[in-house]
């Protein structure tokens, strides 16, 4: 590494000092990050100064020099420095919302413009990349947040905004002393702002940047594998700014279509993770960019490889079944196979679970149909829902193990790259994971499922998909499908309800303890009926006798045989939903 020089300043010194034109955030940088937490500190510790005097650290602002004079790349500080500007552009505003646009409030303008804006309106003193640019233009010229941003660093950018205007109207509000003494108290928090310390460390050589955006990870600071694989990409691809931009709109779109996908856990942090030990050797998050670094060759491939994935999962997750036939290359195939690999996905996606992301970007990547039938997947993905469920919904075990299994499975799948290994594919897909969940005895016994299943609890408020998911397998299984219901037409209903009355004979223990069974839950096709929800249980069953669901006649039945409604009863009924279960979730079924 060259050389690098390091000076204490203020942040008043960064914005007024000639030597720096401008401070360019580099496309290897993160997006705009900070939420509630940070800005909260960010607003206690530089700009609501508790103590008179102190000394106020910003840390260090590290920079590289680049080829024009005095600008400078952002190695790190990106997020203190954007920051700083939103809080004075909301100031400013908020200025102009009380006391109008009087002398001071053009002073402040005027500070905007040399300061931020930079020596020029051309120019940014602090320049962003990427998505966030316009939103950061838009904010800091006309302070807008009308417009509606997608990219959740834009959102950020309006959160910080709108958080420092409220913190500042409250300031306001607060002070119940004339306009002059409000005016001297925000213009305080402002100088609060502008004179806190900080270290800058410029770097001789604009090379040298990526080396020390890396080197803070080793010293324990808080980049993520995104962060790193981002930076590692823009400095290994070759080419002109222009292509690197391109490589920079690409990854930007991986990260959005992973964002869309809403599956729970799921970060762009996992999709990496995932797309990497699908076909290496299984690795935790700790060790994986240095295998990403070692192993790779040429990363424009990957980078477009992971695209091409990430796609595939788009349409996969958001498509209609007819897009995804068409988009997996079967559109001679039954539409019903499609629709079942859609309702498998949203099935997943209620479980709160995405080890099978891992299976599936393997899958993804052999969509072609000389290798793969879209029978031959949806039939596989109906296993995996079935296993998912047992595993870890009901059983709720732990995921490593799950995703040491589909990791295997993955690297298997990918080796067999020749239309000659079609049959392999085949077998592999019909009794693979079924082979190995034998194998690893990932699978508790038939019994502990039912016994498992017993003790089922979900708080519909909180899982209220899941539920729903839950009780319409299970009346298609007592109806043998005839009259086959879905869950979008469908309301949960609580048997005994959250809220006691007179009329339920029933302990504050058993009622805490079963009110949220599934043996306490039912469905009902259209909108729930909410004069019901209260009533004995007397009153309460011609409700239920008003429905043709198979589960309800079932439940007429029950109340009618007990003439009671409370703890037995629930717990009977739960008991025969795990019976029926062992069979709807049976993870060999055909």
């Amino acid at each position: 590494m060259s050389g690098f020089k390091a000076r204490e300043a203020t942040l008043q010194n960064l914005f007024d000092s000639g030597d720096y034109d401008q401070f360019v955030i580099p496309h290897y940088q993160r997006s705009y990050v900070w939420g509630q937490d940070e800005l909260e500190n960010f607003w206690n510790d530089f700009i609501e100064r508790k103590e008179v005097g102190q000394l106020y650290l910003l840390g260090s602002i590290i920079v590289s020099r680049t080829k024009q004079k005095r600008s400078f790349g952002v190695v790190d500080g990106q997020q203190r420095l954007i920051t700083s500007s939103v809080f004075i552009t909301a100031l400013k505003d908020v200025w102009s919302e009380k006391f109008g646009r009087d002398e001071e409030y053009f002073s402040l303008e005027r500070f905007i413009k040399k300061r931020v804006l930079g020596s020029n309106n051309a120019i940014f003193k602090i320049d962003v990349a990427g998505s966030l640019k316009q939103c950061y233009i838009d904010m800091i010229i006309s302070g807008s947040t009308k417009k509606e941003y997608k990219n959740e660093d834009q959102k950020n950018l309006h959160r910080a905004y709108n958080y420092f205007k409220d913190k500042l109207r409250d300031s306001y509000d607060a002070n119940k002393a004339n306009d002059n003494q409000r005016k001297k108290l925000l213009l305080q928090k402002l100088e609060n702002l502008l004179d806190t310390n900080l270290v800058l460390v410029i770097l001789d050589d604009e090379d040298d940047a990526y080396e020390v955006f890396e080197g803070f990870n080793a010293r324990g600071v808080d980049l993520s594998i995104s962060d790193l694989f981002k930076n590692l990409f823009l400095q290994k691809i070759k080419g002109t700014e222009e292509e690197k931009a391109r490589a920079l709109d690409e990854w930007d779109n991986i990260i959005q279509i992973v964002t869309e996908l809403r599956i729970p856990k799921f970060t762009i942090n996992t999709f990496i993770r995932y797309y990497w030990i699908r076909n290496h050797s299984f690795i935790g998050e700790r060790q994986l960019y240095k295998k990403i670094k070692k192993e790779t060759k040429n990363y424009r491939e990957l980078l477009s490889d992971m695209h091409q994935i990430a796609e595939v999962l788009r349409v996969l997750f958001n498509g209609s079944p007819y897009e995804i036939r068409d988009f997996l290359g079967h559109p001679e195939a039954k539409a019903e196979y499609a629709k079942s690999i859609s309702d498998s996905l949203r099935a997943l996606r209620v479980m709160n679970t995405q080890s099978y992301m891992v299976w599936l970007m393997s899958i993804a990547a052999k969509r072609n149909k000389e290798f793969i039938s879209l029978k031959m997947f949806a039939r596989s993905l109906g296993q995996i829902e079935r296993f998912s469920f047992r595993y870890f919904v009901v059983s709720k075990l732990p995921a490593n193990r799950v995703e040491k299994m589909y990791a295997k499975f993955s690297n298997e799948l990918f080796k067999l790259s020749d239309i000659r290994d079609k049959q392999r594919i085949a077998t592999l897909l019909d009794k693979g994971i079924l082979d190995r969940i034998e194998q690893d005895k990932l699978l508790p016994p038939r019994e502990q499922f039912i016994a498992d299943f017993g003790l089922l609890c979900l708080k519909p408020n909180n899982n209220k998909n899941l539920v729903r998911y839950i009780l319409t397998q299970i009346e298609n299984q007592l109806s043998s499908g005839e009259k086959g219901v879905t869950q979008e037409v469908v309301t949960i209903e609580h048997i005994m309800p959250q809220r006691l009355n007179k009329g339920w004979n029933i302990s504050q223990t058993d009622h805490k303890n079963c009110v949220n069974m599934l043996g306490n839950l039912t469905i009902l096709k259209g909108a729930s009926n909410s004069s019901a929800s209260n009533k004995a249980i007397n009153e309460k069953i011609r409700h239920f006798k008003d429905s043709d669901l198979k589960m309800n006649g079932d439940l007429v039945d029950l109340i009618n045989k007990k003439s009671d409604w409370g703890k037995d009863e629930i717990i009977e009924r739960q008991n025969a939903f795990a019976e029926a279960s062992d069979g709807i979730w049976s993870v060999d079924k055909r």
